[in-house]
């Protein structure tokens, strides 16, 4: 049986973070990356998502943005019923997320790191650290990091846990452009959640919650995927972790998850640099990215009719007017907990 001294079940954005971060030079027995898909396969799912990630969020992790900007965006439109308009001006890209992960992944495969095509069915655990099963056989690890998505396989055999809530979207690909502004229109009709229209090159991508709305009639692709979010009480286990969609790291709010799974993945990295995994909990449970704040608005968001909507976000109907604010903020718990979140998904949303 092959041993590494660190295995990663997942080479998507997080998995690839953690890849990246890792000191390969302190590894006697060397780093693996398992990913499921083929190569045609894996730059679909990539296509599957918003690609949408803040200015902030690329700077943080030291990426170029040009390198891997399809659009960049400088405004996002919220409509909500009523007639209520909330215009607000954003600093962020469109990106090419295999792009993304090619550059993520460079550094680890330069430095010796291996990456390969598998499919992993099961993880246990033994005495001196993990046993992975894959179809092509069994390898083990001193290290064990789940980055395998929504549907973790590490999630479910060693932590035994499930997302709070998952939701089902579908996105349709439509051959136009669009200007460069992300629109999001609420409603009660997705319980917490929204419609996104976002440009993607010459592209635009139009996607809610699936079986609310009906199918654009003049689109090209049709992506479906499930996301969870909530969070997890644990996402480190002994010398094992969860990242990104397997650990619910998307925010409840934006429903970004990007960024959030990089920053993890690098947390991750560096706890296993040290020796010391539960670094990782804390320094993530401490981050504004994983803030309650997000999870307790969308709370509030999932069980509003259209008229309860409306009046939650009143006191934004004319832009930032601070006594309608204050006023709302003093009368409202509606509002005080989504004005909490307003503002913070502005810098730590996506």
């Amino acid at each position: 049986m092959r041993h590494y001294d660190v295995i990663i079940v997942g080479g998507g954005p997080g998995g690839s973070s953690v890849a990246r971060h890792l000191d390969l030079s302190r590894l006697s027995d060397g780093a693996l990356m398992i990913e499921r898909l083929e190569e045609d396969s894996f730059l679909r799912y990539n296509q599957m998502c918003g690609e949408g990630i803040s200015g902030r969020g690329l700077a943080e992790m030291g990426l170029e943005r040009a390198a891997l900007q399809r659009n960049a965006v400088t405004k996002a439109v919220e409509h909500w019923p009523g007639g209520i308009t909330l215009s607000s001006n954003i600093d962020g890209s469109i990106i090419d997320r295999s792009k993304l992960v090619s550059t993520l992944r460079e550094p680890f495969t330069s430095a010796g790191g291996e990456v390969v095509t598998g499919t992993v069915t099961g993880a246990r655990r033994t005495d001196g650290g993990y046993v992975v099963d894959t179809l092509e056989g069994e390898l083990s690890c001193r290290y064990l990091v789940g980055a395998d998505g929504a549907r973790s396989i590490v999630r479910r055999r060693l932590f035994g846990t499930e997302p709070s809530v998952s939701m089902r979207v579908v996105q349709y690909v439509i051959e136009s452009p669009m200007e460069n502004k992300l629109h999001f229109t609420f409603d009660q009709r997705y319980m917490g959640k929204y419609r996104w229209e976002f440009p993607s090159g010459q592209y635009t991508k139009v996607g809610f919650p699936e079986g609310t709305d009906e199918a654009p009639r003049n689109a090209v692709d049709t992506h479906r995927r499930l996301i969870p979010i909530g969070g997890l009480d644990r996402i480190v286990d002994g010398n094992a972790c969860l990242v990104g969609d397997a650990a619910c790291q998307v925010n409840p709010i934006t429903f970004g998850g990007i960024r959030n799974s990089l920053v993890a993945g690098r947390m991750a990295a560096e706890a296993i640099n040290h020796d010391n995994m539960l670094n990782y909990q804390s320094e993530w449970e401490r981050s504004p990215l994983s803030d309650v704040t997000f999870w307790d608005a969308f709370s509030r968001l999932r069980g509003k009719t259209n008229e309860e909507l409306s009046m939650m976000v009143e006191p934004l109907r004319y832009g930032p007017n601070l006594s309608a604010i204050m006023g709302g903020l003093m009368n409202s718990d509606d509002f005080r907990t989504f004005y909490r979140g307003f503002v913070r998904k502005m810098e730590n949303g996506w």
